[in-house]
């Protein structure tokens, strides 16, 4: 299935990141979507903090305008999806959104893990040790790739290059409280190198 076409996807466009920054309750639907369907398709469902919520989403915004004010340079055409990301994602793990987890039949929504059982478990632990933060990080790098696998500028086709043991130590540094939002984007800007 196209990148276009998954139900996954629908909501992804190329303005997307600018509706989702100026609008917390667009931004909310998506995100929440994404992150229960992760969940659910793990066998867990979570109930969230809004306000938390709200507070990385208004830190995302006023991150972004500084960013472009101070940091960008001024015949730019403004924050790339990657460092929009890299911001956003930085708020996400700063707050605690998900105030719980709980058990969850995916059958009952005929949702379907995409791997194998012990991928499935490890998938489990991840989520219940990372939280919000696991579940932003995987937002994250959704968004990005959509991005990524329909830029009109790529001399070759789009492979994501994440393996198990980068996942593993950006998501410890993400649950660090040593965590800097420009390491993050740094860390994602390496990661989405590209000729």
């Amino acid at each position: 299935m196209s990148n276009e076409a998954s139900p996954h996807n629908q909501h992804l466009t190329r303005d997307c990141l600018d509706e989702w920054l100026g609008n917390f309750s667009e931004f909310k639907y998506y995100f929440l979507r994404h992150c229960q369907i992760m969940a659910k398709a793990v066998g867990y469902y979570f109930d969230f903090d809004e306000s938390a919520l709200k507070v990385a989403h208004d830190n995302w915004r006023s991150r972004c305008e500084l960013w472009e004010s101070e940091w960008v340079m001024s015949d730019s055409s403004g924050l790339s999806h990657l460092k929009m990301m890299a911001i956003l994602l930085y708020q996400l793990a700063t707050v605690d959104w998900v105030n719980d987890i709980y058990e969850y039949d995916p059958s009952a929504d005929g949702i379907i893990f995409n791997g194998s059982d012990s991928e499935k478990a490890e998938a489990r632990l991840d989520l219940n040790a990372g939280r919000g933060t696991y579940l932003a990080f995987h937002f994250t790098i959704h968004v990005i790739n959509w991005f990524e696998s329909v830029r009109d500028d790529r001399k070759d086709i789009f492979v994501f290059r994440m393996t198990p043991e980068l996942f593993h130590d950006l998501m410890v540094y993400l649950l660090s409280p040593r965590r800097e939002e420009m390491a993050i984007f740094l860390a994602l800007k390496c990661l989405y190198a590209r000729d």
